[in-house]
């Protein structure tokens, strides 16, 4: 591992120079995602989660408290649209022969009511699987999406893409007594995403010529730092610098003139420092239940917590609030889970089977898409298979 870094390093320092004649402008990279949604039923990963298949992407301190898992290629699909338009959408669309048109044709007639709508669609791809060790994890996490935004009956932003992430962990056990275990761990992220990019009318999204449309191409590789104390398996505590990138963004042009060059003016430089989150679980013992709960998980997190201290020097900055989430997991006969939480002031429930090593799950939450609560509050639904041991 540790010959594996610094060739890693060296081939990074020997491509500098080559992007040196370039100017580069800094702004922020938006953080790849998975789609999973065990986790979105209770309103998010969490830090302190230790029964997942991506520890390494939540917190690589986890790493020893897992045992040993392996995610096999899965399909995990999440809809999102505005809450205020769902049903009317519905009772248009349930007996229509062109379900896409109506549905767009009646997110624009209720765009008057909603002020701007999102509508996205992120699905997770075969091309996805992890495994977890005592002290190590590795996975390659792919998606697809479609998210646009409507802000009027003129306008339109839509964007088509795909990701590939690769992420390596490693985490050390400290402590590891009978009562007290402490480990510290990091992750390495490897982010290759290419997407393309429709502005226009938006009731002409179904003609969308391919061809003409501008895509570009982003490259990042970034680090996951995180520590985590566990009490007698009943209470545990985390902290995890997340989602520190560094990477460029090309632009390509369109399919028609597509070509690997890298022009001056092209290439943008991306980083982006990351954030501080803690986060908090009490695992309930569930001996008193006779069997009936197989085991009773709370969690709580805060993603960012340095916001809490900056905000007033931001005041265009996120709400702290949507920095916030909680959730709870009741598994019933080792079979059935029962999930619930908050995605930040946002409530999601769901539901899953579990049976080993096929699991299939089921989630509704809410999202807000703007910095603050209530602007831009956005329905979500998701449906996941999963295999995974």
């Amino acid at each position: 591992m540790k010959r594996y870094c610094f060739i890693l390093l060296f081939v990074i320092f020997s491509l500098v120079p080559c992007f040196s004649q370039f100017s580069f402008e800094e702004t922020g990279i938006e953080r790849p995602e998975v789609v999973d949604v065990r986790s979105l039923a209770m309103g998010g990963m969490y830090y302190c989660d230790f029964t997942t298949p991506y520890v390494m992407l939540s917190n690589p301190a986890g790493i020893p408290l897992v045992e040993k898992k392996t995610l096999l290629p899965s399909i995990n699909l999440d809809l999102g649209g505005p809450l205020q338009a769902l049903p009317s959408i519905y009772s248009a669309a349930k007996d229509s022969e062109d379900v896409i048109q109506t549905v767009i044709d009646e997110l624009l007639a209720q765009l008057s009511n909603t002020g701007g709508m999102y509508v996205d669609v992120d699905s997770s791809l075969p091309l996805t699987f992890a495994k977890v060790n005592e002290k190590s994890a590795f996975g390659l996490f792919n998606r697809v999406y479609i998210h646009s935004a409507i802000p009027s009956l003129a306008i339109s932003d839509v964007i088509l893409g795909g990701e590939l992430q690769l992420a390596v962990g490693s985490a050390i056990p400290l402590i590891k007594t009978r009562n007290h275990r402490f480990s510290v761990g990091t992750t390495n992220k490897f982010l290759g995403r290419m997407e393309m990019l429709y502005t226009g009318d938006p009731s002409k999204i179904t003609d969308i010529d391919f061809s003409t449309m501008p895509f570009s191409g982003t490259f990042a590789m970034g680090m996951d730092i995180g520590a985590n104390y566990t009490f007698m398996n009943f209470l545990s505590f985390s902290a995890v610098w997340h989602d520190a990138y560094l990477g460029f963004k090309n632009q390509f042009g369109t399919p028609d003139d597509f070509g690997f060059s890298f022009k001056k003016g092209d290439l943008e430089l991306l980083w982006t420092k990351g954030d501080l989150g803690l986060g908090v679980a009490i695992f309930i013992p569930t001996g008193f239940t006779k069997g009936i709960l197989s085991s009773w998980k709370i969690y709580a997190d805060y993603k960012n917590a340095l916001s809490l201290f900056t905000e007033l020097e931001d005041p265009f900055g996120e709400s702290p609030w949507l920095s916030f989430s909680a959730g709870m997991e009741v598994v019933v006969f080792k079979t059935i889970a029962l999930r619930v939480g908050l995605n930040g002031p946002y409530l999601a429930l769901g539901a899953g089977i579990d049976l080993d090593p096929f699991h299939i799950s089921f989630a509704l939450y809410g999202q807000e898409k703007s910095l603050d609560p209530g602007i831009m509050p956005q329905m979500r639904g998701s449906f996941g298979i999963s295999l995974y041991y």
